[in-house]
């Protein structure tokens, strides 16, 4: 596993590659089983992986999320030395000369929901880093995880138009024991905290056996709602959504999914699963 700690030396790593398949997997770092499933299916899929590990400043609407975001490269880089071929783990400054113009990305139609109604200013930070990391790297796929699905949905807008050759690979969510949604989040939970979470994910699972079972949007949200005030949990919002243009539905609809967003003590965590096949 190589390690490169500015674009330069990065891109010294990936002229040797030319011509190969290059699969990307962007991280913030903290990786847990979640972050190595992606690697583990870029590595599957590649002749060379690069991973990269950068807590993105620009993504955080709270500055105190962003102070409190878990961070350990030194384990992270452990966790991953035989998984990966290379490690990308930029400053700061190396991401974001002096000299950085922010872009502006047109992905109205899906950032002015859920997350993006709830963090203003975080899908464009998203997409900022992302299209610095894959104008970068120039891969063959990039590899993104479908609990963020509204950032998956953005991202591969995003790629679309500025770069239509790179494959944006989905993956599917990897889960707790208690089926909690991976998350880096996670370990700011303390141990009653991340056993209460798992209403997130129940929740979630009723809301698809009310829906099959006939139940109407309305009612379903009104018991899920009812469900968390019941146990004392903010629930920031519950929707449910065209799959595609991530829009609030009334009827029942082929692959719609359910979104949840919830702090469980001070953590906030969100979570997804489609409810219609």
């Amino acid at each position: 596993m190589q390690i490169a700690k500015d674009k330069e030396t990065l891109q010294t790593l990936l002229n040797k590659w030319s011509g190969k398949s290059i699969g990307l997997v962007p991280t913030m770092g903290a990786l847990h089983e979640g972050h190595l499933s992606l690697i583990e299916k870029a590595k599957s899929e590649n002749d060379f992986v690069v991973v990269s590990i950068f807590v993105n400043p620009k993504q955080f609407n709270d500055p105190k999320d962003l102070e409190n975001y878990p961070s350990d490269l030194e384990g992270d880089l452990k966790k991953i030395q035989d998984l990966t071929d290379c490690v990308f783990c930029p400053d700061i400054e190396n991401v974001y000369p002096n000299d950085f113009k922010e872009l502006r990305f047109e992905i109205d139609h899906l950032e002015g929901v859920m997350e993006g109604k709830h963090r203003q200013g975080h899908f464009q930070g998203v997409c900022n880093i992302v299209y610095i990391l894959l104008d970068l790297v120039k891969p063959t796929r990039a590899y993104f995880g479908i609990k963020d699905y509204q950032q998956l949905a953005i991202i591969r807008h995003m790629s679309k138009v500025h770069f239509p050759k790179i494959e944006i690979v989905p993956c599917e969510i990897i889960r707790e024991e208690n089926g909690l949604a991976k998350s880096s989040r996670n370990l700011n939970l303390s141990k009653d905290d991340f056993e209460k979470a798992a209403i997130i994910y129940q929740n979630l699972i009723a809301a698809r056996d009310l829906i099959r079972s006939n139940k109407s949007i309305d009612q379903v949200k009104e018991i899920v709602r009812n469900n968390f005030q019941k146990e004392k949990i903010e629930l920031e919002y519950f929707e449910i959504t065209h799959p595609d243009t991530l829009q609030p539905i009334n009827s029942r609809i082929p692959r719609s999914r359910g979104f949840i967003a919830a702090y469980v003590g001070n953590v906030r965590l969100i979570d997804n699963l489609e409810l219609i096949e």
